[in-house]
């Protein structure tokens, strides 16, 4: 039986690095008027709507992570950033801690969801932090458990909990995890936020407190680091475990996997508090520390496993520090676990050190100064100086899209979308350039393009930008049910959302053009 499972989820994000002093304000102290002003303008590049949203909450300086260089050293101090009740309320979670979910599948487990952070490195790397819970599971639920959040897609994890919404009348709120995660992404563009790679990979650090039989225990560790729902492409043993000064807790790694293991069985009367109470103990060690250079580690292996070594991360990664802590537990584990084996960082980091012994560090930096010199407006290739619209939709529905945006341009509308990309552009470049210059920004919404990560970016960056924007339905509304965050971002801007023809939908968004932004039509 596990008496408390606490899986900290963290999903790898990029930022400007540039950006990084910006998360290490400090907290605006807002009037309720200034707050109020907040909800009704929506400013989310503004620092006030940062702080309103987000608090800076640094790295407890505690004896496991004194001396650490996460802490002090200017080049790897990491920042936390914590979000506050506000934000929950916002991805549509009750503001409560404490409130129970029920995980929806084979088998309904109830939960709890903790805190939501940001962890913030110095490279262009960053990591949504979300704190998850239960308590009382057998093994196999605590397995179906951890297993269901092992892959984060547009079915699952399915979560539900109920609401008052009067003294006397509850409703059942449901909610898809995964919009949660867009949601705070695309919460505020003060510090933009982009998902690696546009995926959602999410690592995992596990607090397990219990007790497994010892025969079995190996297997289910085993079970526990193949969380990614495929089989692990190592089995576990003993070069992936390491038990420290307490015989009673073991940690073990895999791919996308740490765990701390406490086993109440043998921990003996002394240390059982320090070992059952999730508040502190073990589990905020884990939570606090463990995640936190865990959080950094990942970093490393994925500056170091990119396959274009041209990076201006790479610096950052050949000279990181290895020692991370002076306690001897955390030491001594990422030695063995991270760097010696499992991941095998040390090997990583001196592969990318033979490469650049190869073909020189100024190659790299030559490349960095490339981008470094790029000029403040793009020459935009397609129509000059004349303003033009920007239009956003998901490839799915290009059958749909492609014949209104033909019409509007033979009605003399100026209008970029991505198929006029050219052989050697780089795809976020061009597509970054025309919206920073683009004079109106129109997204068309579906249900896929709800569930594009691209069209998210795209909308993301135009609302950063402040442009002139309006959404237009090219599905039936009934059809279409906007996620909190597109719905947040397109609150105060105008749609076009009546089922309507393709006749129809394109006279209504001709006739806002030829109103508010004429200057878009070639006289």
């Amino acid at each position: 039986m596990i008496k408390t499972v606490k899986l900290n989820i963290l999903i790898p994000l990029q930022y400007e690095k540039s950006d990084y002093s910006k998360t290490t304000e400090p907290n605006l102290q807002l009037s309720k008027e200034q707050i109020n002003s907040l909800k009704d303008s929506r400013l989310y590049d503004s620092s006030e709507w940062f702080h309103y949203c987000f608090r800076n909450k640094p790295l407890e300086a505690n004896y496991q992570m004194i001396n650490s260089p996460l802490l002090n050293d200017d080049n790897y101090c990491i920042s936390r950033i914590e979000m506050d009740s506000v934000v929950r309320s916002l991805t549509g979670l009750h503001k409560n801690e404490n409130t129970k979910y029920i995980l929806k599948g084979k088998k309904d487990i109830e939960f709890r969801i903790g805190k939501l952070r940001i962890l913030f490195t110095k490279s262009s790397f960053a990591f949504l932090h979300i704190e998850v819970y239960a308590s009382e599971l057998p093994e196999k639920d605590t397995l179906l458990f951890l297993n269901m959040f092992g892959q984060i897609n547009n079915s699952q994890p399915r979560i539900e909990y109920r609401r008052k919404i009067s003294k006397d009348e509850e409703e059942t709120v449901k909610i898809n995890f995964k919009d949660i995660i867009l949601t705070l992404i695309n919460l505020q563009s003060y510090v933009p936020l982009y998902l690696y790679r546009n995926r959602i990979t999410p690592y995992f650090q596990i607090c397990l407190v219990g007790t497994c039989e010892q025969d079995k225990k190996l297997m289910f560790f085993d079970s526990v680091q193949s969380l990614s729902k495929r089989a692990s492409m190592r089995e576990i043993n003993t070069s992936h475990i390491y038990i420290g000064k307490e015989p009673y807790i073991s940690r073990f790694t895999g791919d996308r996997t740490f765990c701390l293991y406490g086993d109440i069985d043998s921990c003996g009367e002394d240390n059982i508090d320090f070992i059952t109470d999730i508040k502190n103990g073990l589990t905020k060690s884990a939570t606090e520390n463990y995640t936190s250079i865990y959080a950094f580690l990942i970093a490393l292996h994925l500056i170091a496993t990119k396959n274009d070594i041209y990076d201006n991360d790479t610096e950052y990664l050949i000279s990181a520090p290895t020692r991370l802590s002076d306690e001897d537990n955390i030491r001594e584990f990422y030695d063995k676990c991270i760097y010696e084996n499992c991941w095998k960082l040390k090997e990583e980091i001196s592969d990318v050190r033979t490469k650049i012994q190869i073909i020189g560090l100024d190659s790299i930096r030559q490349f960095v100064k490339r981008w470094e010199g790029a000029p403040k407006e793009n020459s935009n290739i397609y129509f000059g100086k004349s303003p033009f619209l920007f239009i956003s939709y998901a490839h799915t529905d290009k059958d749909i899209v492609y014949p209104i945006i033909e019409r509007l341009q033979k009605k003399g509308v100026r209008i970029w979308y991505d198929t006029r990309l050219r052989p050697g552009d780089e795809w976020p470049e061009e597509i970054g350039w025309n919206i920073i210059d683009c004079a109106l920004f129109i997204v068309m919404l579906s249900d896929a393009a709800v569930l594009s990560i691209h069209v998210r970016e795209e909308l993301n960056m135009a609302n950063s930008r402040h442009k002139n924007l309006f959404g237009v339905k090219v599905e039936p509304l009934k059809d279409i049910k906007l996620s909190p965050g597109m719905e947040l971002q397109l609150s105060i801007s105008q749609m076009i959302d009546d089922a309507l023809s393709e006749d129809q939908m394109v006279d209504s968004i001709f006739s806002i053009i030829t109103t508010k932004y004429p200057e878009l039509i070639e006289k």
